[in-house]
């Protein structure tokens, strides 16, 4: 019985009509960098597993169009986000994303990657069940006070923040992220002139003569190409 799957196995849909999760609920979930998210579900996985020759999201779409080239080196994915291979036989960082301060829970598994809002739903969606608990019936989150959000967990209520905001050292504070200063450290600077932090998020600026291009990150020189000059 497939019906109400959040999956459309009839041609015209009728079998997810009137059900009352409708597929467009999933339209709004996203996964952290270097996840792949699986259609009409809210599963995410890390990206090792798309093209690797096994089926791992409910309806297989990890393994729709691929290629023979899109093999990932044996399945690794280093936290850089490039595919290669680790050499030295110790773990890849491909869960870096999967954590509570991004919003997502990592199962004990660690093969998959939900919302914290999927635990304790009462629905087990990691593979061990582990999202559901028994603390899962206690309130805790009016006791904890969390700035951000706050959920019921298997292991107790757990705070966790919006995008663009790490939880503090003290476990119930959100403070906002610091792109620009990320970015600079990790000398990987998405804004080809200047960076400004903003609540939440950053923006880039151009210098006097550039207008910033639609991608929001380029400078564009107004009128003719720039000069260059360089002196000993």
């Amino acid at each position: 019985m497939n019906q109400c799957d959040d999956y459309p196995d009839c041609p015209n849909g009728k079998d997810e009509v009137d059900c009352h999760d409708p597929l467009n609920k999933f339209e709004r979930v996203t996964c952290p960098k270097g996840f792949y998210k699986c259609k009409h579900s809210d599963r995410c996985l890390p990206g090792r597993w798309k093209c690797d020759n096994h089926k791992h999201c409910p309806h297989g779409d990890d393994e729709i169009n691929c290629n023979s080239s899109d093999a990932h080196c044996n399945g690794f994915l280093c936290a850089d986000m490039n595919y290669e291979l680790n050499c030295n036989k110790t773990s890849d960082k491909d869960m870096v994303g999967c954590s509570k301060d991004n919003g997502f829970f990592e199962c004990a598994s660690t093969e998959y990657c939900i919302l914290y809002e999927k635990v304790c739903d009462n629905t087990k969606d990691c593979p061990q069940g582990d999202d559901e608990g028994p603390h899962c019936i206690k309130n805790d989150c009016n006791d904890l006070r969390c700035s951000g959000h706050c959920v019921n967990t298997a292991s107790g209520a757990k705070c966790y923040c919006d995008e663009g905001y790490n939880l503090d050292d003290d476990g119930r504070t959100c403070v906002d992220t610091d792109e620009c200063e990320m970015m600079h450290d990790s000398q990987s600077a998405r804004c080809s002139h200047k960076c400004s932090n903003v609540a939440g998020s950053y923006v880039c600026e151009c210098l006097n003569g550039y207008t910033l291009a639609a991608d929001k990150h380029n400078c564009e020189a107004d009128g003719e190409e720039p000069i260059l000059f360089f002196s000993d």
